[in-house]
């Protein structure tokens, strides 16, 4: 938060202040062209000089050159201004001289009204000059920021000088986002500031501090430009954008926990979830008290789980898909690849998908150990898909495969009282392994009731008792 009241109207007196004691040896020169809005010079302008330490005032008018030299001058802080009848006064403040230095200055003089007052002339304009600020800075409070421009241009048009109107001006740019236009006040700002420290050596702690809080406000324009941008991005969705400026912000500090908060979001919209937990736990790194970050990081984690779980279930459904337009050798090419993402609840119909291509393709053995996958991860009896399986194989004559489906099919349900029925029949048909054979169906006898297949069971043990 940029503070608008700084109590430095201190500084505003100490450079008005006169009677504080002049320097030392009168050695210095200081040399006045005067000239008009065209560069002519003009002859016999009145310069006026004064020591704002000693106050003292010197008077000269300038020669045909435009040129007034007041010789012998004090170590001491100068103001000077110049007017002449037909142009509006002009001035120059707070010029240092010291050490027998020679100084030349150029005041330009516009066409205007010579007996116009300078604001260090007349107490009534210091007086509406601070006015104007205090209105400007109680306008900026709420909000009206056109009428506190206004206001403290007002201000400065009066009191050019007066560093307080200037820092308040920044700060108002800055709120408006006139970065350039904060940019030249703040260093107009430093400008007076570092007159007042220069002259005020022995007691310039506040001036010391105020020049400090204009620097780091001056230093932080590029950032402050930079954070409005992102946060606009990420207001319009331009997550892109907002990504290559909070970039920016990090290269101006890099240990600003929110930055890394705000990335995180950002990535986090883009689907850029490894990157996005990254720079979360940055920022709980740098600000563990923040509860907002770790509710952020759950949020977060639950997000890729969920598309984690998604992601496989639509490569699962991807596979089945392919078994239904007979792309089985596809489904079996990209198994292993989804495989290593389903989730426990996806492993039922992925086995059956992997199943289903085996069988498609004739490929038993393999089709069976995919069916008991399927057994295990639903666990659930899977003696009907077995037996169906079964049934399918031997109406196609491949008594062996269909022999292999019912005894799968009697270790997921022992009890399954049709395939001991159909084992017993290719036993004795197909393997002419009478022992197997009766087993199978004296249990069916035990326990089968299908009529007709009743009766078959036991007219084969009857011909086997023979």
């Amino acid at each position: 938060m940029i503070s608008k009241r700084l109590l430095i109207s201190l500084c505003t007196v100490a450079l008005i202040v006169t009677g504080t004691g002049v320097c030392l040896a009168a050695s210095n020169v200081l040399e006045i062209k005067c000239v008009d809005q065209n560069g002519a010079p003009i002859n016999k302008v009145e310069v006026s000089i004064q020591g704002i330490g000693s106050g003292d005032e010197k008077d000269k008018k300038t020669n045909k050159e435009g040129l007034a030299v007041f010789n012998k001058l004090d170590d001491d802080m100068y103001r000077v201004w110049a007017r002449v009848k037909g142009f509006a006064p002009t001035y120059h403040e707070f010029l240092s001289l010291s050490g027998g230095a020679t100084e030349s200055i150029t005041l330009s003089l516009e066409p205007g009204d010579s007996t116009q007052k300078l604001y260090f002339e007349d107490p009534a304009l210091m007086q509406e000059a601070t006015l104007l600020l205090e209105e400007g800075i109680q306008a900026m409070d709420a909000g009206q920021m056109e009428v506190s421009e206004q206001k403290i241009k007002e201000s400065l048009a009066i009191q050019p000088s007066n560093p307080l109107a200037h820092h308040n001006l920044a700060i108002l740019y800055v709120q408006s986002n006139k970065w350039d236009l904060a940019k030249a006040s703040l260093e107009e700002e430093l400008v007076m500031l570092e007159a007042a420290i220069a002259f005020q050596k022995n007691d310039a702690g506040g001036l010391i501090q105020q020049r400090t809080l204009a620097e780091d406000l001056l230093k932080s324009l590029p950032m402050r430009k930079v954070a409005v941008e992102a946060d606009k991005a990420m207001k319009t969705q331009q997550y892109d954008v907002a990504l290559v400026k909070l970039n920016e912000m990090l290269s101006y500090d890099s240990s600003n926990h929110r930055i890394f908060f705000y990335r995180s979001m950002a990535f986090s919209q883009l689907d850029r979830m490894d990157e996005a937990i990254q720079d979360i736990d940055k920022a709980i790194e740098l600000e563990p008290g923040e509860d907002a970050y770790k509710s952020f990081k759950t949020s977060l984690e639950e997000q890729v789980a969920t598309g984690e779980r998604d992601r496989a279930k639509n490569a699962v459904l991807a596979l089945q898909e392919l078994n239904k337009e007979g792309k089985y050798e596809e489904t079996l090419a990209k198994f292993d690849g989804v495989e290593a993402m389903a989730t426990d609840d996806l492993q039922g119909p992925l086995w059956a998908a992997k199943a289903n291509a085996h069988l498609a393709l004739e490929q038993y053995p393999e089709a069976f150990v995919a069916l008991e996958k399927l057994w295990a991860a639903d666990k659930k009896p899977v003696d009907q898909g077995f037996f169906g399986v079964g049934q399918q194989l031997a109406k196609r004559g491949k008594q062996k495969e269909a022999r292999s489906a019912y005894e799968k099919t009697l270790e997921a349900n022992p009890d399954f009282a049709e395939a001991h029925y159909e084992l017993g029949m290719i036993y004795f048909y197909d393997d002419e392994d009478k022992v197997s054979a009766r087993e199978s169906l004296e249990k069916y006898v035990e326990v089968g009731e299908d009529e007709a297949h009743l009766s078959n069971a036991k007219s084969v043990l009857a011909v086997m008792d023979k």
